[in-house]
C-alpha cells in the first residue's frame, strides 16, 4: 500500500513541476515579447531623435546672441529670460505628455 501511496506522490509532484515549468516558460516568454517590443520602440525613437540636426539651430542662435551688445545681454540675464524660456519651454512638454493619458483616467 506505501507503494500506491508513494508512486501518487511522485506523480502529483511531477505534474506540479510539471506546471511550474510551464508557467515559468510561458511568463519568460511574454517577457521576451514585450522587452522586444519596448526595445524596438526605443531604438525607434532614439533613431527618429538623432535624424533632429540641431547643430546649426544652435550656432545660429549663438552668432544672434554674439551680436547684441553687452548690456542688453547683461539685462537678458539679469532678468532671467533664458530661465524663463526654459520653465515655459518644460510646461508645454509637460502638458504635452499628460494629454497622452487617457482624460477617463486622470478625472476623478
Amino acid at each position: 500500500m506505501d507503494s500506491i501511496i508513494q508512486f501518487l506522490n511522485s506523480f502529483a509532484s511531477l505534474i506540479g513541476s510539471f506546471f511550474t515549468w510551464l508557467a515559468d516558460t510561458l511568463v519568460s516568454i511574454i517577457w521576451g515579447a514585450l522587452y522586444l517590443i519596448y526595445d524596438g520602440f526605443l531604438t525607434l525613437i532614439v533613431a527618429i531623435v538623432s535624424a533632429i540636426d540641431l547643430s546649426t539651430l544652435v550656432t545660429q542662435t549663438m552668432a544672434s546672441w554674439g551680436l547684441l551688445p553687452d548690456q542688453l545681454v547683461y539685462l537678458i540675464n539679469q532678468v532671467g529670460v533664458p530661465q524663463g524660456l526654459a520653465i515655459l519651454g518644460y510646461a508645454y512638454l509637460i502638458r504635452m505628455g499628460l494629454n497622452l493619458i487617457p482624460s477617463v483616467i486622470t478625472r476623478v
